[in-house]
């Protein structure tokens, strides 16, 4: 073999590795954002957030307190007595899962299930119950009760819940000396992730 023929031979095998090589990054690249159970089960899933417009002012929360679980998480849990299981969690004003200063609360009992329910009327007729909660750290403690209000889950798995909600409260008569009477919420939705604690609110 010349000594034309082993430059040529040798360029076209160094060609013919480099493609090799250039097809494997471009696959492994191509495969780095399919789901993984290691994916699956980082940190984010544990993300939350939850934002509405309570009495003209916007709110926002975000975070999941660790290990407990009791803010910005889900759970499912059976009823004390017969009938059917129900969904539970409360959104807390946190700025993040290490925040334990929250100034409101919003407390949601519904159906374990999408659907839009209304509270309205008597709580023995309602599907559903949100409760709010003000001025937790200032010193001036309201708890306010549902008079008209429409919870939408508009989606929910084992592992998320998000939503909407919106209502009217009345003043709880839990808390008869705060000086506000009623509360309005407006906007409100959350994504949150539903709870892998053992530690039940309930």
């Amino acid at each position: 073999m010349t000594n034309t023929c082993k430059a040529t031979v040798l360029s076209l095998t160094a060609l013919a590795l480099f493609a090799c090589a250039a097809k494997k990054d471009s696959a492994s690249d191509e495969g780095s954002s399919d789901p993984s159970p290691a994916a699956s089960t980082s940190s984010t899933d544990m993300d939350a957030s939850w934002s509405a417009t309570i009495d003209g002012a916007p709110v926002t929360g975000k975070g999941v307190d660790q290990p407990l679980q009791q803010q910005n998480a889900g759970f499912v849990l059976p009823r004390q007595g017969p009938g059917e299981k129900f969904g539970l969690f409360t959104l807390y004003s946190t700025k993040d899962a290490d925040d334990g200063k929250a100034n409101i609360s919003l407390r949601f009992r519904f159906p374990p299930h999408t659907g839009t329910y209304v509270h309205s009327g008597t709580y023995e007729s309602c599907t559903c119950d949100l409760t709010l909660n003000k001025n937790i750290t200032t010193g001036d403690f309201a708890r306010f009760n549902a008079d008209t209000v429409t919870i939408t889950i508009t989606s929910m798995t084992a592992t998320r819940i998000a939503g909407t909600f919106s209502g009217n409260f009345k003043l709880s008569v839990d808390t008869p000396r705060a000086t506000q009477k009623r509360a309005t919420v407006t906007n409100g939705k959350f994504d949150i992730p539903m709870s892998t604690s053992n530690v039940t609110p309930e």
